[in-house]
């Protein structure tokens, strides 16, 4: 019932009052007070300092203040109350408004409460202390969990702050190993080659099976030597781009001899499934080509000797190409599938010794493809084989718009983007010169892509700050390295429009490379 307290402990109430004829009537309106409780003991005191010297222990305690105790006012002993922290702190007072309500809880207070109603409504009264000791006990819970939570937390950024100075210490290992690896590995490479080769004298065929062996293991190590070295340059974020536009077959005839080889070495065959008609594709050669390969070598690892690895260039949607790596080897389980282009995380299932390694391939694979405005994704069944495919823009300019908005949505829907404008100051200077200074200069998610009257060069990336992208441009030296002159004196820059990426579609940027514009 209202007014009545539901805990079953015994139960203290501090009752301060000045003067003995109201706290007679109060300690009997508290005996009256509905109360579940085993008992409820009434400690009373005229002052308030005799009652802040024999408080009990925390937590089964009201205190039960008058207005005044004898000079000093309620509202002046409050703050020592509540600093004791026993229980909740109830002013009494004989002229009772909203107005004193306000100030008694201010000052820190659980409740106010006028004393005729005290004294003639035990019921009340009860209510009152009933609530007080709710929100005493729901704030005193609230207080420790908080604590509880900024000891954790402090934990926690403790815990951070060791894992990431382990993490830089062992980037940086992984960073100087395997730069330490190229020179030895070289003249293995060499001299194994040069024994093959006859030049130090003839080999029997014994020692050229094992001169094999040689080299597909410096192979093998360089092929992770170039993994760490892309690993580093990612997450630094200093692997820069040069997209231009291609020929997807002959992408795929360049890297054909490397893959051809070392699918050799694993007896593993290679084939070719082209579609006709594939449109250019806007790619950094060079990231394509390292991307291609790690995939071929995924599959020739996990795939048993004498089988197929198919790779497909098809075209499964206007404006897009996309190469698939298909192999038949022991497949992934789902879980696997979730996480197998995970950094260091490998696929979780392989077919013969010597197929483990440190899961960096499929990793770089993926976010190269991404700085190539695609993206990854897999398709496999155990037992059944894996196929890992990634998509590439085509190389006119809406769908490398959109290829760059699809990429920008997926890392951040909220994402704001913007566009700058770049126009020679002298006609020396070329767009090939520019889109060479630009790509070093800014972030590699940045697309940039030449005016159609050939006068300008327009970039749109991710930024709500586009004068700071801009004045990092102006802030940099354009030029040959003997040649080197102030960006401002040789290039306008203009910023021609910032949007929300769900605000933004293809026609902005392309009505503004429609003309060169008039910079300002």
């Amino acid at each position: 019932m209202p007014g009545t307290f539901e805990a079953t402990d015994d139960l203290t109430i501090i009752l301060i009052e000045s003067d003995e004829t109201y706290r007679g009537l109060m300690r009997k309106s508290l005996e009256r007070v509905p109360s579940a409780r085993r008992g409820l003991i009434v400690r009373e005191y005229s002052e308030a300092h005799e009652a802040l010297t024999d408080l009990p222990p925390d937590g089964q305690a009201v205190i039960v203040c008058g207005e005044k105790s004898n000079n000093a006012s309620g509202f002046d002993r409050l703050p020592e109350f509540i600093r004791a922290d026993v229980g909740p702190v109830i002013l009494v007072t004989s002229h009772w408004d909203e107005r004193s309500a306000a100030e008694a809880l201010r000052v820190g207070a659980a409740d106010s409460i006028d004393k005729p109603t005290a004294i003639e409504n035990p019921a009340a009264l009860g209510k009152s202390i009933s609530g007080a000791l709710r929100r005493y006990h729901l704030e005193r819970s609230s207080r420790d969990l908080t604590k509880r939570l900024m000891l954790a937390n402090k934990e926690l950024e403790q815990k951070n702050t060791t894992i990431a100075e382990m993490t830089v210490t062992t980037h940086r290992f992984v960073d100087d190993v395997a730069h330490e690896f190229r020179t030895p590995l070289t003249v293995i490479k060499e001299f194994a080659s040069i024994l093959a080769d006859g030049i130090g004298g003839e080999t029997t065929e014994q020692q050229d099976e094992y001169l094999g062996f040689i080299a597909d293991a410096t192979n093998d190590l360089a092929g992770l030597v170039d993994d760490f070295l892309d690993s580093s340059r990612l997450r630094a974020r200093t692997l820069r781009v040069d997209r231009r536009e291609h020929d997807p077959v002959e992408l795929v005839e360049s890297a054909w001899q490397t893959l051809h080889t070392r699918a050799a070495s694993k007896h593993i065959r290679l084939t070719r499934t082209i579609d006709d008609e594939l449109p250019s594709v806007y790619v950094d050669r060079d990231k394509f080509r390292r991307s291609l390969i790690n995939l071929v070598v995924n599959a020739i690892k996990f795939s048993p000797e004498r089988e197929v690895v198919d790779i497909r260039l098809n075209a499964p949607s206007p404006g897009s190409v996309r190469l698939s790596v298909r192999d038949n080897g022991p497949g992934l389980n789902p879980e696997a599938l979730r996480d197998c282009v995970e950094r260091f995380h490998e696929g979780g299932c392989h077919t013969r010794s010597g197929t483990k390694g440190l899961g960096l391939g499929l990793s770089i694979a993926r976010d190269l493809v991404e700085l190539n405005l695609g993206s990854m994704m897999v398709q496999s069944t155990p037992g059944s084989g894996s196929t890992f495919s990634f998509d590439m823009p085509a190389g006119d300019r809406e769908s490398i718009i959109r290829a760059s908005k699809n990429r920008i949505v997926a890392r951040d829907p909220e994402a704001i983007v913007s566009a700058l404008r770049v126009k020679p100051q002298d006609p020396c200077h070329t767009n090939g010169q520019i889109m060479a200074f630009v790509s070093s200069v800014c972030h590699p998610t940045d697309v940039w892509l030449e005016s159609h009257d050939g006068a300008s060069i327009v970039g749109f990336g991710e930024t709500s700050q586009p004068d700071a992208w801009k004045n990092r441009l102006l802030g940099a030296e354009f030029g040959h390295t003997h040649q080197k002159q102030q960006t401002g004196d040789a290039l306008a820059i203009e910023r021609v429009g910032t949007w929300s990426i769900r605000e933004f579609s293809e026609r902005h940027l392309l009505e503004l490379l429609e003309t060169a514009g008039v910079l300002r």
